[in-house]
């Protein structure tokens, strides 16, 4: 799935109740909104997915040399969480525009 990238969100530090060190990820992006067949509406709208370690590193290098917005091709992956299922983000490759 190909995504503009517009941001990151990385929250580290050692659970208070149970000791245990964890971090959370997750990226922002932007994703085409598609109507119905005939519709005439269109654009994007914003979309916060959960993240490896390793994805949001990629990007903090990606928006470091100077690509603020990249297009970024995603590698998906369904998993569940709280027993819901969820899209977690493993691996991101850029597009050339």
């Amino acid at each position: 799935m190909k995504c503009v990238v517009t941001g990151y969100k990385r929250n580290t530090g050692v659970s208070a109740k149970s000791g245990k060190p964890y971090d959370m990820c997750q990226i922002n992006v932007m994703q085409p909104v598609d109507g119905r067949s005939g519709d005439t509406f269109g654009g994007h709208r914003g979309v916060e997915l959960a993240a490896t370690p390793e994805v949001v590193t990629a990007v903090e290098a990606l928006t470091e040399r100077g690509s603020r917005q990249p297009l970024l091709e995603l590698d998906v992956s369904l998993s569940t969480f709280a027993g819901a299922q969820r899209v977690t983000v493993v691996g991101v490759k850029p597009v050339k525009p």
